[in-house]
């Protein structure tokens, strides 16, 4: 999915739980994942795509959205998508991708925060 086409996003912790915003979709995750679980799991499923690949960016777009979706797959089964205020039962393959991807880079995002210069 690139970084063009990609709906706005917005990701906040709200105590525990994690809410994300994507375009007219909310999801909202009981438990916001450490950062190393989404990192790790994005670096292991772009190592089984490619061997010599340590992160996703190094994958190609296709490939990248494979990651993507995988990781919004696992982490979408203990929380909800709303669009409307009214729940998604069963969200597009493009929304769990683009769900992975706002997780992927939020950890980035906090984990260079956690890093003391």
């Amino acid at each position: 999915m690139a970084e063009a086409e990609a709906p706005k996003k917005k990701v906040r912790p709200v105590g525990p739980i994690l809410e994300i915003t994507l375009g007219e979709y909310a999801v909202k995750l009981p438990k916001a994942p450490f950062p190393e679980e989404v990192i790790g799991r994005a670096k292991q499923l772009a190592k089984g795509i490619k061997p010599e690949a340590t992160k996703p960016e190094e994958l190609s777009p296709k490939q990248q959205e494979a990651v993507y979706l995988s990781i919004g797959k696992e982490f979408i089964e203990s929380g909800h998508i709303y669009k409307r205020g009214k729940e998604v039962k069963k969200p597009s393959d493009q929304l769990l991708a683009a769900l992975g991807q706002a997780l992927y880079y939020e950890a980035r995002e906090r984990q260079r925060e956690s890093v003391v210069p």
